[in-house]
């Protein structure tokens, strides 16, 4: 008898103590659901940033000649949107201005470069109690576009790029108010288009890359990241061989590079 009593009591003892575990994991969860309940997916946010950009190229000489030393007054704007649950959308533009020209050069206040950016996000959340700790994958449509002039006409320089990106965003929160964001874009360039009297192949090859970091303050009752990034655009095509006017010989150069990059203060703010 008293070894029946014993194995029964063993035997409810466990089994209470399967019930207190469910029950404190139960309660667990239910803290994690609160947690993501006040904590929802930021629906979208918009970014502006202001800074200087410096255009580089490997062609001969001196193809534009701009102000302030080749640095460029330059803004940017993008937008970003999880509309249907992990999905969303993105456009993001950069716009350059040669606000204060250079003395005897042809490119005036009036001359600009841009670089546009847009098309559908999808974000897999790494932490559900820390939202920013994400990985978001991008198919973008890219087009960069300007109107400077060349110094010379048989100098070189692509005045319009048109193509389609993949890209890879990371972001990770460092403490509950500061962290970073980093992407890689890797292009292939469909059309280039130059106003030189030589031309590269269409087909080519470029890549985008943007660091960021953040502080995040609450401004008029919106979550707001003030920060500073580095950003950096480039591109490459093969030079044309066409026999009678062939550019790879004239540049005694087989691929045309040009880069953009900028240093930006940034502003964000998620809704």
């Amino acid at each position: 008898m008293k070894l029946f009593l014993i194995i029964l009591l063993s035997t409810l003892s466990v089994f209470a103590a399967e019930d207190l575990q469910k029950s404190k994991w139960k309660e667990v969860y239910n803290i994690i659901d609160n947690i993501k309940t006040k904590n929802p997916p930021r629906r979208y946010s918009i970014q502006g940033r202001a800074g200087l950009t410096q255009l580089i190229t490997n062609s001969t000489g001196e193809p534009l000649n701009l102000g302030l030393g080749g640095n460029l007054p330059t803004i940017g704007l993008s937008y970003k949107s999880n509309f249907a649950g992990n999905w969303g959308a993105e456009a993001k533009l950069v716009y350059a201005q040669n606000l204060i020209p250079a003395e005897g050069s042809p490119n005036q206040s009036s001359s600009y470069i841009y670089w546009l950016d847009l098309g559908p996000r999808y974000t897999l959340y790494l932490d559900s109690t820390r939202l920013d700790n994400n990985l978001t994958f991008k198919i973008l449509f890219h087009l960069n576009g300007s109107n400077m002039a060349l110094t010379e006409p048989d100098l070189f320089f692509v005045h319009q790029y048109m193509g389609y990106s993949f890209s890879v965003e990371r972001g990770i929160p460092i403490t509950r108010k500061l962290g970073i964001i980093a992407s890689l874009d890797l292009l292939q360039i469909l059309d280039a288009k130059s106003n030189s009297t030589k031309q590269v192949t269409g087909s080519g090859y470029g890549f985008e890359v943007h660091g960021e970091i953040y502080y995040m303050i609450e401004l008029f009752n919106k979550p707001t990241r003030l920060g500073f990034s580095y950003w950096q655009q480039g591109n490459s095509n093969d030079f044309g061989d066409d026999p009678t006017n062939s550019s790879k010989q004239f540049y005694s150069k087989n691929s045309f590079f040009q880069i953009a990059r900028a240093l930006f203060v940034n502003w964000t703010v998620l809704f």
